[in-house]
Protein backbone atom coordinates (compact mmCIF):
# COMPACT_ATOMS: atom_id res chain seq x y z
CA UNK A 1 0.00 0.00 0.00
CA UNK A 2 1.19 3.52 -0.72
CA UNK A 3 2.60 5.63 2.07
CA UNK A 4 1.20 8.96 3.22
CA UNK A 5 3.75 11.23 1.62
CA UNK A 6 2.21 14.24 -0.07
CA UNK A 7 3.51 16.81 -2.49
CA UNK A 8 2.23 20.32 -1.95
CA UNK A 9 2.08 21.99 -5.30
CA UNK A 10 2.82 25.67 -5.60
CA UNK A 11 0.10 28.03 -6.80
CA UNK A 12 -0.58 28.11 -10.53
CA UNK A 13 -2.66 31.29 -10.33
CA UNK A 14 -3.51 34.00 -7.82
CA UNK A 15 -6.81 32.44 -6.71
CA UNK A 16 -5.33 28.98 -6.29
CA UNK A 17 -6.57 27.21 -3.18
CA UNK A 18 -4.60 24.79 -1.00
CA UNK A 19 -3.80 21.97 -3.42
CA UNK A 20 -1.65 18.94 -2.81
CA UNK A 21 -1.03 15.60 -4.50
CA UNK A 22 -0.52 12.48 -2.40
CA UNK A 23 -0.56 8.68 -2.75
CA UNK A 24 -3.97 7.08 -2.36
CA UNK A 25 -4.75 5.02 0.72
CA UNK A 26 -7.44 2.52 1.69
CA UNK A 27 -9.71 5.24 3.07
CA UNK A 28 -9.91 6.75 -0.43
CA UNK A 29 -11.57 3.64 -1.88
CA UNK A 30 -15.02 5.17 -2.46
CA UNK A 31 -13.52 8.19 -4.21
CA UNK A 32 -11.37 5.93 -6.36
CA UNK A 33 -14.46 3.98 -7.39
CA UNK A 34 -16.07 7.28 -8.39
CA UNK A 35 -12.97 8.14 -10.41
CA UNK A 36 -12.93 4.77 -12.17
CA UNK A 37 -16.62 4.94 -13.06
CA UNK A 38 -16.47 8.51 -14.36
CA UNK A 39 -13.35 7.76 -16.39
CA UNK A 40 -15.09 4.70 -17.86
CA UNK A 41 -18.07 6.81 -18.88
CA UNK A 42 -15.71 8.98 -20.93
CA UNK A 43 -18.09 11.94 -20.95
CA UNK A 44 -21.18 9.79 -21.59
CA UNK A 45 -23.74 8.10 -19.34
CA UNK A 46 -22.59 4.58 -20.32
CA UNK A 47 -20.43 2.39 -18.06
CA UNK A 48 -18.77 -0.33 -20.17
CA UNK A 49 -18.15 -2.68 -17.22
CA UNK A 50 -21.90 -2.79 -16.54
CA UNK A 51 -22.79 -3.63 -20.14
CA UNK A 52 -20.01 -6.18 -20.60
CA UNK A 53 -20.57 -8.13 -17.38
CA UNK A 54 -24.34 -7.61 -16.95
CA UNK A 55 -23.96 -5.65 -13.72
CA UNK A 56 -25.98 -2.79 -12.32
CA UNK A 57 -24.02 0.11 -10.86
CA UNK A 58 -24.34 -1.09 -7.26
CA UNK A 59 -23.00 -4.53 -8.22
CA UNK A 60 -20.14 -2.93 -10.13
CA UNK A 61 -19.23 -0.74 -7.19
CA UNK A 62 -19.09 -3.82 -4.94
CA UNK A 63 -16.92 -5.64 -7.49
CA UNK A 64 -14.51 -2.71 -7.78
CA UNK A 65 -14.29 -2.45 -3.99
CA UNK A 66 -13.26 -6.11 -3.77
CA UNK A 67 -10.66 -5.77 -6.52
CA UNK A 68 -9.25 -2.53 -5.10
CA UNK A 69 -8.88 -4.16 -1.70
CA UNK A 70 -6.62 -6.78 -3.30
CA UNK A 71 -4.31 -3.91 -4.29
CA UNK A 72 -2.74 -5.96 -7.08
CA UNK A 73 -0.24 -3.72 -8.84
CA UNK A 74 0.48 -3.39 -12.54
CA UNK A 75 -3.03 -2.43 -13.70
CA UNK A 76 -5.60 0.32 -13.16
CA UNK A 77 -7.76 -1.23 -10.41
CA UNK A 78 -5.21 -0.86 -7.65
CA UNK A 79 -5.29 1.54 -4.70
CA UNK A 80 -1.52 1.95 -4.41
CA UNK A 81 -1.29 2.82 -8.10
CA UNK A 82 -3.33 6.00 -7.59
CA UNK A 83 -2.31 9.54 -6.81
CA UNK A 84 -4.96 11.78 -5.27
CA UNK A 85 -5.26 15.51 -5.87
CA UNK A 86 -6.70 17.27 -2.83
CA UNK A 87 -8.23 20.73 -2.67
CA UNK A 88 -8.55 22.14 0.84
CA UNK A 89 -8.02 18.69 2.32
CA UNK A 90 -10.69 16.89 0.27
CA UNK A 91 -10.14 14.49 -2.67
CA UNK A 92 -10.84 16.32 -5.91
CA UNK A 93 -9.03 14.31 -8.57
CA UNK A 94 -7.19 11.06 -9.14
CA UNK A 95 -5.22 9.03 -11.66
CA UNK A 96 -3.77 5.54 -11.63
CA UNK A 97 -0.34 4.77 -13.03
CA UNK A 98 2.02 1.86 -13.49
CA UNK A 99 4.94 0.72 -15.65
CA UNK A 100 3.61 -1.73 -18.21
CA UNK A 101 4.79 -5.29 -17.69
CA UNK A 102 6.96 -4.42 -14.68
CA UNK A 103 5.72 -7.52 -12.85
CA UNK A 104 6.37 -9.81 -15.80
CA UNK A 105 2.75 -9.81 -16.98
CA UNK A 106 0.75 -7.40 -19.13
CA UNK A 107 -1.78 -5.18 -17.37
CA UNK A 108 -4.53 -6.65 -19.56
CA UNK A 109 -3.80 -10.16 -18.31
CA UNK A 110 -3.49 -9.05 -14.67
CA UNK A 111 -6.87 -7.31 -14.78
CA UNK A 112 -8.48 -10.22 -16.62
CA UNK A 113 -7.29 -12.61 -13.91
CA UNK A 114 -8.75 -10.38 -11.20
CA UNK A 115 -12.11 -10.16 -12.96
CA UNK A 116 -12.20 -13.92 -13.45
CA UNK A 117 -11.49 -14.41 -9.75
CA UNK A 118 -14.31 -12.15 -8.55
CA UNK A 119 -17.01 -12.74 -11.19
CA UNK A 120 -19.14 -15.86 -11.36
CA UNK A 121 -18.93 -18.27 -14.29
CA UNK A 122 -22.32 -17.26 -15.68
CA UNK A 123 -21.40 -13.58 -16.00
CA UNK A 124 -18.03 -14.45 -17.51
CA UNK A 125 -19.66 -16.70 -20.10
CA UNK A 126 -22.20 -13.99 -21.01
CA UNK A 127 -19.38 -11.44 -21.32
CA UNK A 128 -17.34 -13.49 -23.81
CA UNK A 129 -19.04 -12.14 -26.99
CA UNK A 130 -18.59 -8.56 -25.76
CA UNK A 131 -14.91 -9.15 -24.97
CA UNK A 132 -14.37 -10.58 -28.43
CA UNK A 133 -15.89 -7.43 -29.96
CA UNK A 134 -13.72 -5.22 -27.78
CA UNK A 135 -10.64 -6.82 -29.34
CA UNK A 136 -11.46 -4.81 -32.48
CA UNK A 137 -10.41 -1.67 -30.61
CA UNK A 138 -7.47 -3.12 -28.72
CA UNK A 139 -4.41 -0.89 -28.51
CA UNK A 140 -1.31 -2.60 -27.18
CA UNK A 141 0.44 -0.94 -24.28
CA UNK A 142 4.19 -0.71 -24.72
CA UNK A 143 6.21 -2.77 -22.20
CA UNK A 144 8.34 -0.48 -20.04
CA UNK A 145 6.21 2.60 -20.75
CA UNK A 146 4.39 4.48 -17.99
CA UNK A 147 0.63 3.97 -18.23
CA UNK A 148 -1.89 6.55 -16.98
CA UNK A 149 -5.52 5.51 -16.48
CA UNK A 150 -8.71 6.37 -14.59
CA UNK A 151 -7.88 10.07 -14.82
CA UNK A 152 -10.61 12.11 -13.20
CA UNK A 153 -11.26 15.53 -11.64
CA UNK A 154 -14.57 16.41 -10.02
CA UNK A 155 -16.51 18.90 -12.16
CA UNK A 156 -16.64 21.54 -9.42
CA UNK A 157 -12.83 21.42 -9.04
CA UNK A 158 -11.87 21.75 -12.69
CA UNK A 159 -9.86 24.74 -13.84
CA UNK A 160 -7.25 24.44 -11.08
CA UNK A 161 -4.77 22.48 -13.19
CA UNK A 162 -5.29 19.33 -11.12
CA UNK A 163 -4.97 16.92 -14.03
CA UNK A 164 -1.51 18.21 -14.90
CA UNK A 165 -0.40 18.18 -11.29
CA UNK A 166 -1.58 14.64 -10.64
CA UNK A 167 -0.07 13.26 -13.84
CA UNK A 168 3.22 15.07 -13.21
CA UNK A 169 3.45 13.42 -9.79
CA UNK A 170 2.53 10.02 -11.23
CA UNK A 171 5.30 10.32 -13.81
CA UNK A 172 7.81 11.51 -11.21
CA UNK A 173 7.05 8.56 -8.90
CA UNK A 174 7.07 5.97 -11.66
CA UNK A 175 10.26 7.29 -13.24
CA UNK A 176 11.95 6.90 -9.87
CA UNK A 177 10.85 3.26 -9.87
CA UNK A 178 11.75 2.70 -13.54
CA UNK A 179 14.44 5.21 -14.61
CA UNK A 180 14.54 3.65 -18.08
CA UNK A 181 10.95 4.58 -18.89
CA UNK A 182 11.09 6.74 -22.02
CA UNK A 183 7.43 7.57 -22.57
CA UNK A 184 4.05 7.90 -20.87
CA UNK A 185 0.89 6.59 -22.54
CA UNK A 186 -2.85 7.22 -22.15
CA UNK A 187 -5.63 5.27 -23.88
CA UNK A 188 -9.02 6.95 -24.23
CA UNK A 189 -12.11 7.18 -26.42
CA UNK A 190 -11.71 9.59 -29.31
CA UNK A 191 -15.03 11.32 -28.60
CA UNK A 192 -13.86 12.51 -25.17
CA UNK A 193 -12.91 15.95 -26.52
CA UNK A 194 -12.41 17.63 -23.16
CA UNK A 195 -9.89 15.00 -22.07
CA UNK A 196 -8.19 15.02 -25.47
CA UNK A 197 -7.64 18.78 -25.28
CA UNK A 198 -6.35 18.55 -21.72
CA UNK A 199 -3.79 15.85 -22.56
CA UNK A 200 -2.61 17.72 -25.64
CA UNK A 201 -1.94 20.76 -23.47
CA UNK A 202 0.18 18.50 -21.24
CA UNK A 203 2.36 17.45 -24.17
CA UNK A 204 0.64 14.21 -25.21
CA UNK A 205 0.08 13.49 -28.90
CA UNK A 206 -2.09 10.91 -30.64
CA UNK A 207 0.12 8.15 -32.04
CA UNK A 208 -2.35 5.36 -32.82
CA UNK A 209 -6.07 4.80 -33.14
CA UNK A 210 -8.43 1.89 -33.74
CA UNK A 211 -11.93 2.22 -35.14
CA UNK A 212 -14.73 -0.27 -35.64
CA UNK A 213 -17.95 -0.10 -37.62
CA UNK A 214 -19.48 -2.87 -35.51
CA UNK A 215 -22.79 -1.39 -34.23
CA UNK A 216 -22.80 -3.82 -31.29
CA UNK A 217 -19.84 -1.93 -29.82
CA UNK A 218 -21.85 1.25 -29.40
CA UNK A 219 -24.14 -0.67 -27.05
CA UNK A 220 -21.30 -1.23 -24.60
CA UNK A 221 -18.86 1.64 -25.22
CA UNK A 222 -19.15 5.45 -25.28
CA UNK A 223 -17.77 5.46 -28.83
CA UNK A 224 -16.37 3.41 -31.70
CA UNK A 225 -12.79 4.73 -31.81
CA UNK A 226 -10.01 4.38 -29.26
CA UNK A 227 -6.82 6.41 -29.38
CA UNK A 228 -3.43 6.08 -27.77
CA UNK A 229 -1.63 9.26 -26.75
CA UNK A 230 2.04 9.42 -25.85
CA UNK A 231 4.50 11.84 -24.36
CA UNK A 232 8.25 11.40 -24.55
CA UNK A 233 9.93 11.68 -21.15
CA UNK A 234 13.26 13.34 -20.47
Amino acid sequence: MADDRAVRVGPARADDRAVRVRPARASDREFLIEAILEAEKSGSDRIPYCAIFSLDEAELRALLASILDEDFTGQELCISGFQIGEVEGKPAGAACGWVEGSGGMSSTLVKANLLQHFLDAERLAAARPHLERLAQLSLEREPGAIQLESIYVRPDQRGLGLTGRILAEQIRVLQAEAPGAEKAQIILMKGNDRALRAYRKLGFAVTRERHSEDPALTAILPGATKILMERTLC
